[in-house]
Formats: structure tokens, sequence, C-alpha cells
């Protein structure tokens, strides 16, 4: 068996959110370099204040995107309870299923005992697990927080039971 204690707070959800834009960068730079390079068409066109405006808008559009999310998601962190105080999630894997606890002292406690076909896919990097349920929802494990078990054993568990649905972490 293989175990974690986490705690569900903001640092989890600011982990999954700067995992879910790294993995959509690549949207956001190539939108920039097209609005620089019809920028720099339009000047050799001859029309500089449109490609100036094109540049400058290719120039602070991911800083300001990045900017827009953070502020969205702090407003949205603002009205999750389970983020208010400490949130104590518990994720206990064995071979034939999962099971994940939460709980928040007297005023919340949930269980899921699932197999692994509940998780849609789950990607592993330097520092975490996140194990999606659908391509926007997804449970976020710190591994500093294995208690049980190892991260190998884990590993070699979710080749097993997932397949290409596991993205191991490549060093």
């Amino acid at each position: 068996m293989i175990k974690f204690r986490t705690v569900f707070d903001e640092k989890a959800v600011e982990q999954l959110s700067k995992h879910t834009l790294k993995k959509q960068s690549w949207i956001y730079i190539a939108l920039s370099a097209i609005m620089i390079l019809l920028g720099a068409f339009r000047i050799w066109e001859g029309d500089k204040s449109t490609g100036i405006s094109f540049i400058l808008f290719g120039v602070i559009f991911v800083p300001v995107f990045l900017i827009i999310v953070s502020v969205s998601q702090k407003k949205v962190n603002s009205t999750m309870t389970l983020l208010q105080g400490e949130t104590v999630e518990i994720y206990e894997f064995s071979k034939e299923e999962l099971i994940i606890q939460t709980s928040k002292g007297e005023e919340y406690f949930s269980l899921i005992k699932a197999k692994y076909g509940y998780l849609y896919r789950v990607d592993e990097t330097k520092d975490n697990y996140f194990l999606y349920i659908s391509k926007i929802q997804s449970h976020v494990i710190d591994k500093r927080f294995l208690i049980e078990g190892s991260i190998e054993e884990l590993n070699e568990l979710f080749l097993e039971k997932l397949g290409a649905k596991f993205k191991p972490y490549k060093k």
C-alpha cells in the first residue's frame, strides 16, 4: 500500500493552476508571436501605428493574461470553504483500488473508494501527482507527504493500472 497525508490548501490549487498553464503555454506564446509577426508585417507594409499596436499587444498579452488568471483564481479561492482552515486529505493506493478521504474538523468529511478507472489520467511532476478525474478536475498530491510505501511503487502501480493514461515525470 502507498499512502499520502496532505493538506488541501491554496498551494495545492496554485500547483494545479501552474501545471495547467504550463501545459497550455504554447498556445499563449504562439498567439503572442503571431501578433508580433503581424505587427512587423504591418510596419513593413507602411502601417506603423497598426504594426506597433500589434507588437505591443503581442508583448503584453502573456503577462496580462497571467495576472488576470491569478486574480480570478484568488477570487474563486476566497469562496471555497474547504480552503479556509486545515483540510486534511489522505490518499491510499492498493492493487485493487484507491481511497481518498477528505476532512475538515467536524465540519466536513468525504470518502471516495474507486477502481483505477475512476481516473481520467495521472500526470507526475517533480513534486506532485495530478490525479485527473476529467479534463479540468484533478486531485493534487504533494510527494513530500508520502507516509507509507514509495514513489517507485506508486509509479509501477499507475503504469500497471493506467498504462498510457499515466504520464511519469521525465528528469
